[in-house]
């Protein structure tokens, strides 16, 4: 979509969740306890049954581990309105890390509230009646999954079965519950090679030593297993797998093998990249998640350049008739190149010219979008004051490597 399509729907969606936001209180169906990828299909499959004027299912395939990937289409149905697949959509994702259960009730809870106030609510009638969501509370279900396990272990991992170590076996050396409490945790094991030792005021944790204040390292540690491949390491190939949140394509982390081989390896991001690109009436993202860009902008990557303006190295801007000593936006170098007819009939956009320039995936935030993220993180952090809650602020995380975040900025 053009930016400034974008920045309409974004208004829109964002008054609408704003509104949404203080509907968030404890469901009376859905807050006994996390749901597991399986009740949560089941939820989503009974909503479709109970409200077949609103709410229609899309299956886009199955996880590594066989778990059905589902998206719940939210919006009125009627004869004489728009096709939900024609109408300006918000896409509403949850807990693309797998390990975020709070992410994926609240987005459990937020559908429940728009098909239950879509009967009485004369506003939230009148948006659905004009506009679609799509609502995807489980991305990750494999990781997910393992929370429900009888031995719990916290992974961000698909269930692709991956070769870790290099020695031609898979997922040999995984994790064991040696004190039988029902977690995989972490031990540590004297060693006069270690660098951690216990915490001063609080034993029971460990810290690094600081050889600059004449400490010494006391211990090494490790996730609790033994070296089941004896090779004298501990536990290096756990059953799994891919981190399916960072395997989107911007500023994807090739030097980490376990963000997959390449960008969208995976059939999790296989399938929802094929679901995002065939709905063109996707303006506006929200993702629950641990990426906090509300409270923390920061953006990966390393380039300096979003609709900002940059200086084009010196042997580029000669080629190129530049001045080399003068600031371009991207916008500007792409029509630049057109206007050169080079490219061999590719298509040249934005990323093309700053991965060429040496500029890195971009990171930064366009400026008019900046305004519109500044007033909402103003009236979040009022709401966080009024909530006496301090903390959501302090830990907020910025934008991961090859996130879907990135990508639905960057690249959707």
């Amino acid at each position: 979509m053009k930016s400034q399509a974008k920045i309409m729907i974004f208004g829109l969606m964002m008054c609408f969740l704003l509104v949404a936001f203080p509907l968030f209180s404890f469901s009376a169906v859905l807050d006994k306890a996390y749901h597991s990828p399986q009740q949560v299909n089941q939820q989503l499959k009974v909503w479709a049954k109970q409200y077949p004027n609103l709410v229609r299912l899309h299956s886009l395939g199955k996880s590594s581990g066989g778990c059905e990937l589902l998206v719940l289409e939210i919006a009125r149905q009627g004869t004489r309105l728009p096709s939900p697949d024609e109408r300006p959509a918000v896409f509403i994702g949850g807990n693309p890390e797998g390990t975020q259960l709070v992410a994926t009730e609240a987005a459990l809870v937020l559908a429940e509230k728009l098909l239950t106030r879509a009967r009485q609510d004369e506003f939230t009638k009148k948006f659905l009646t004009t506009h679609t969501i799509y609502l995807a509370p489980l991305l990750n279900p494999d990781a997910a999954k393992r929370y429900f396990a009888r031995v719990k272990l916290e992974s961000m991992t698909n269930a692709r079965p991956v070769d870790d170590d290099l020695d031609e076996l898979v997922d040999e050396d995984g994790p064991e519950d040696l004190n039988k409490d029902g977690f995989i945790t972490q031990m540590r094991v004297k060693d006069p090679e270690g660098s951690w030792i216990p915490d001063p005021k609080e034993p029971r944790l460990m810290r690094r030593a600081d050889p600059k204040k004449g400490e010494k390292g006391l211990y090494k540690i490790y996730t609790e297993g033994i070296d089941n491949d004896g090779d004298g390491q501990y536990n290096e190939d756990p059953p799994g797998g891919v981190i399916v949140c960072q395997n989107f394509p911007h500023d994807f982390d090739y030097n980490n093998h376990k963000t997959g081989l390449w960008p969208v390896s995976e059939p999790e991001t296989i399938a929802l990249l094929k679901f995002l690109t065939t709905h063109n009436n996707i303006g506006f993202m929200f993702n629950f998640s641990s990426e906090n860009t509300i409270l923390n902008m920061r953006q990966t990557g390393r380039a300096q350049a979003g609709s900002d303006k940059v200086r084009v190295p010196r042997r580029f801007a000669t080629w190129l008739g530049l001045d080399p000593e003068k600031e371009y936006t991207l916008k500007e170098l792409v029509s630049t190149f057109k206007g050169m007819n080079i490219g061999g009939g590719m298509e040249i956009d934005e990323s093309m010219i700053a991965m060429m320039l040496g500029l890195g995936p971009a990171m930064d935030l366009d400026r008019q979008d900046r305004a519109y993220l500044e007033k909402i993180q103003e009236e979040y952090k009022e709401k966080l004051k009024k909530a006496s809650l301090k903390y959501p602020e302090r830990r907020a995380k910025g934008v991961m490597k090859g996130s879907l975040t990135a990508y639905a900025y960057f690249q959707y």
